[in-house]
This record gives structure tokens, sequence and C-alpha cells, in this order.
């Protein structure tokens, strides 16, 4: 190991099989955090004449102190390159397995020290609301909210960041052809601000305070009392949940990431006292605060007093979301070294001394357009029923929280933008009680047939995207979230277990090249399900009004169908192309209940 104290439980390293899909992760456990967080709100609501005020204010104090992540007895990630000679996908030779076993690793990581900073944060918030009862048919709702997010701070000031008006290129330090740092030839702080000091801030980036969001809603009965119409739009902020700082805690001088590619299984360092380019998770020093915008308009018509339908449009715009992307990825030039063995990758970075330097910038984009309908139906001749759907489209940047560094090319950000993770093009869920009538009039009819009740829900969903990735390190900059060529179209020729998707229509790109395929331009298998539960009812059992028996029949995914789960994913891997797992078969369930 790079740092064999830091491996203070002994624990085996983490191997990372790309090609075979296969993990072995101890993550960072054994982990321990505490949170402690305190509230204070109020609210204040007065009615005058047609209109109903409300005031109100927050207050929250955050604490939470827990171990930093990280891999303290290192990992390892094996990919096939290493007996591929270099190359991986369709015709090259190695194999992930193969290069574990002769100890030929892509990349190794390990986490110098574990320490565990004290995690602090304030909110605050202030509102007012006025909801008008303009005339028997309109009401109309305007409000106003403001909320404070300074940025979440250590409460020992034990965290710094990169920034690129303090690296002075001359003070960089050399770096080897084996990507190790010459010692003493350096600084290996060079860039770094430690929070609190030198005008940093104690949360490292600037604070926003001009926060307000405005929201106004319209419920308007054009006609008569059956007929509803509403639109509303509100403007909304939110802090980046902790995980940003959690992330940026490891880096140096309080602890450090050491990453090095293409390395040994039995010597990952290169040698005893070898000093490696940490690698760093930053923020953009500006780091505006993520927000959205909702808006919809829809129509509610009661055409029975217990048939209700919903038509609506509901729309967001998410703006600065959280994104990550490698601002020390090497340019095209250094990375034609690295591709022509003259030169380690850690030798061509912009800013020599570390490796990627992954930065926060909440640069991130979405939007969500959809057409909204619903069905609902109470006691109808002893039906209950709710029926709806969804026919919507989601894009963005990047989908999740706090993601690693998601871009190919970091400077080309624009490329990633595409379907959502999350994004479904249809939905149907149909949730149904259905009371059995028993008209019949003969007793023993009643004893058998009567009080049965049937209820269940259906689901039918189009699957969602899933993303094409290529191992390896195509374009010379050190390992990315690479993807292939798009040379077809993948849904021809699909739609079986063994072929879900056509894995022909993706290349290799050409070396040094990335590939020209978007984020999430596969669909998964949608779900077919349909859960259903048969029920009988024996009231006053015991002779007691209030006892009663029930026997039911439950039935989980009733007609069996095959719902395939996960794929292969990962270009020029045994799997590619192929469904590899199913969610579950039918499942039946049987049960009684004795009430008294």
């Amino acid at each position: 190991l790079v740092y064999p104290a830091a491996n203070v439980a002994n624990k085996n390293p983490n191997i990372y099989l790309n090609q075979l899909g296969t993990n072995y992760d101890l993550a960072s456990w054994p982990w321990v955090n505490e949170l402690e967080t305190w509230t204070i709100q109020d609210n204040l609501t007065m009615t005058h004449g047609d209109h109903t005020f409300t005031f109100g204010g927050m207050w929250m104090h955050f604490n939470k102190q827990q171990d930093l992540f990280g891999p303290t007895q290192g990992a390892f990630t094996f990919n096939g390159t290493y007996t591929g000679n270099g190359k991986t996908g369709p015709g090259a030779t190695g194999s992930d397995v193969a290069d574990f076993m002769l100890g030929g690793a892509f990349e190794f990581q390990q986490l110098q020290q574990q320490t565990e900073p004290n995690y602090l944060s304030r909110s605050g918030a202030l509102w007012a609301n006025d909801s008008w009862k303009a005339s028997s048919r309109l009401t109309i709702t305007l409000g106003v909210r403001w909320d404070a997010f300074p940025h979440a701070y250590t409460q020992k000031n034990d965290v710094s960041s990169f920034y690129v008006n303090l690296y002075n290129p001359a003070q960089a330090p050399i770096v080897n052809s084996k990507g190790q740092i010459i010692a003493g030839s350096g600084n290996l702080l060079d860039g770094l601000g430690i929070a609190g000091q030198n005008g940093i801030p104690r949360g490292l980036v600037q604070n926003h305070w001009a926060l307000f969001e405005p929201r106004v809603g319209i419920a308007w009965r054009p006609w008569d009392d059956n007929t509803v119409l509403r639109a509303g739009y509100g403007l909304y902020y939110e802090r980046v949940q902790g995980n940003d700082i959690y992330n940026v805690a490891p880096n140096p001088p309080f602890s450090s990431t050491a990453t090095i590619f293409n390395t040994q299984l039995s010597n990952p360092g290169g040698g005893t006292g070898a000093i490696l380019p940490s690698s760093l998770t930053v923020y953009d020093p500006a780091y505006p605060t993520s927000n959205t915008q909702q808006y919809n308009f829809g129509i509610q018509h009661s055409f029975a007093r217990s048939v209700v339908t919903d038509v609506s449009y509901v729309g967001t715009k998410g703006t600065h979301l959280s994104d990550t992307r490698n601002i020390n990825q090497p340019f095209p030039s250094g990375a034609a070294q690295v591709l022509a063995g003259t030169a380690n990758v850690n030798q061509v970075r912009p800013y020599l001394g570390y490796g990627n330097i992954n930065e926060y910038y909440n640069g991130g984009n979405s939007s969500y357009n959809a057409l909204q309908a619903s069905l609902r139906s109470d006691s109808w001749h002893g039906l209950t029923l709710q029926a709806s759907y969804t026919y919507s489209h989601a894009i963005d940047d990047v989908s999740g929280d706090v993601p690693p560094n998601a871009h190919q090319n970091a400077y080309a950000a624009y490329l990633e933008y595409g379907n959502s993770v999350y994004d479904r093009t249809q939905m149907l869920i149909l949730s149904y009680v259905y009371n059995i009538p028993a008209p019949w009039s003969r007793a023993l009819a009643k004893a058998v047939l009567g009080n049965w009740q049937l209820s269940g829900i259906s689901t039918f969903e189009t699957g969602v995207p899933i993303n094409i990735t290529l191992s390896g390190d195509n374009a010379g900059i050190g390992g990315a979230p690479y993807r292939p060529d798009l040379i077809g179209n993948p849904a021809i020729g699909g739609g079986s277990r063994q072929v879900w998707f056509n894995p022909a229509a993706f290349a290799q790109p050409a070396r040094g090249l990335f590939g020209n395929a978007g984020r999430d331009v596969v669909r998964g298998a949608g779900i077919n399900n349909t859960d259903a539960s048969l029920f009988r009812n024996f009231p006053g059992i015991l002779k007691l009004e209030s006892s009663s028996l029930q026997i039911r029949a439950e039935f989980y995914n009733v007609f069996n169908q095959v719902n395939f789960a996960t794929f292969g994913t990962t270009f020029g891997a045994p799997n590619f192309g192929q469904a590899i797992s199913a969610r579950d078969a039918r499942t039946i369930q049987l049960g009684a209940v004795l009430s008294f």
C-alpha cells in the first residue's frame, strides 16, 4: 500500500473487475457518524375580510461529526488493459481476471488517513402568504419566501479547496515518468486554500443571500361547482446537502487520496517513500445556489358524486444543479503524449502535482414536462378505483445527488445533456378495491358467495434509460466515464434476454478520441406487473358483533411477467447488450386474520 499506516483495521483492498462486473468492496467500514439538529419555527395566521395572511420564520442548526469516506485499505481497478496491451473493447485480447491474476492494475486509489471532522451549517427562512378569496368562484394565493443557506463549514477549519488564482506554475512539483513527485522539487500544497485563512471563507465558497422565492396559485370555477381550473408557479432554492463538503474534506494537508494508473498489485506506489500526486475534490468558488422552478395548469371535473377526473400539464426547470468536472484533465496535446508512451498522465496535467481535481461547480440543468391524467371513483357500485397516466420527458446534464466526475470531456460539459436516468416516457398505474356484490336472496348463496373482496395494483411503465460505458483510457487522460461511438440504432434487433439492445450499434472510438454516443441512449425494460389480493370476510364468526375472520390470498406478479432489471452496459464485455437479471417472479401468499 502507498500509506501502510492508514489501514488500521487491517482490511483487504477493494477489488473492481470492470469487464466481469464483479466487485469486492469493503467501503469505509467500520464507519462512525453522529448528527444533531435544532429547529425553531413559528407561524402567525391572520384573517381579514376575504384575505387569510400567513407569516412565519425558521432557524435550523445542523451539526454532524463523521469519519471521512475513502478506502484506507486501498482500491484496485482491473479492466483488461494490462493483458490487452492497453486496448479494450471488441478485438482486444485482455481480460480483467487475467490482469488481476498477473497483478497488473489499471488504477489504484488509497485514502491517507480517516479523520473525523465536525461539520456545521445554519439555515434560516422568512415567509409571507396571502390566500385571497376574490369571489365565490375564484381563489388567488400569493406568497414569497426568503432563504438563507450559508455554506457548511468545519468546526476546526480542517478542510481545504483548490483555487486556480492561488496556483503558481513556478512552484509546481516535478513529476517523473512513473507519475511520482520528486521529493523536494516543489510546493505540494500549490493552489490550496485552507478554510478561514488568508481571506478564504470558512465554507470555502461564496455565500448567496438574495434568495427570494415567489409563489402564485389560482383556483377558479368558471362554469359550475363540478369544474375547477388550477394553475400555479413557484421558485424554490435548496442547499446541496452535506455530502459535498464530506467529499471535499479528505484534501491535503489534512488527508490525501493517492491515485496512480497502470501499476502493480504487489507494489502500487512503485517504491518505498514514493510521493504520489493527490486527487482532490474541490469547489468552484462562485458555487451558485441550486434552484427549481415548478409550474402547472390543469382542470378537474366531477362527472358524478363519486367520479372525479384530473388532466394537468406539469413542468419543472432545474438550474445550478450539483455537477462535477475534472478541471485537471489533460489537454489533447498532453493526452497525445500519454498515448504515444512518451509521458505519464500526471506529467501533462494542467496543474502539475495533482491527479484528478474534481470540482463541484453547480452547473447542471434539468427539465421535466408531463401530461398527467387521473380518474378516481369512490364506492361506485362497490368499486373504488384510482387510475393515473403520465406522458413525460425528463432531461438533464447529470442525474443524482453530488455526483462524481460525470463528463467524458471536462471542456465540453454541454455534450452530457441527455435523458435523465429516471425518465419514463409513459406510466399507467391502476389501483382498485372491488367489494363483489351478493344480490342473492337465499341464505346459502349469501353464505357462499357474499363478503368477497378483490383488490390490486397494476403497473405499466416504459423503461428508464441506461448509460453505455467504455472501459480503459481511450483518450489518454487517465480514465474517465467514457462512452463508445454510436454507429446504428441500438433498438433494432433487440428485445430478448440474450440481445436486449443491439451491441453492433456501438463501436470503439479511434484512439485518442471520445466516443460520440450521448448519455443514456439505450432504454432498459419497462414494467408490466399486477399484484392482486382476494379476501373472504366472515363477520360475527365468534357470535360477537365485533368479531370477524378474513381468509386472504395474495398474488405478487400474478401473471408471472418477466420484467428484466439490469443489463450489460460495458462495451466489449461478454454480457454487453444482454439482460442480466429480472425482477421477482410470481409469488403467492396465503393467510388468515381473526379479529375479536
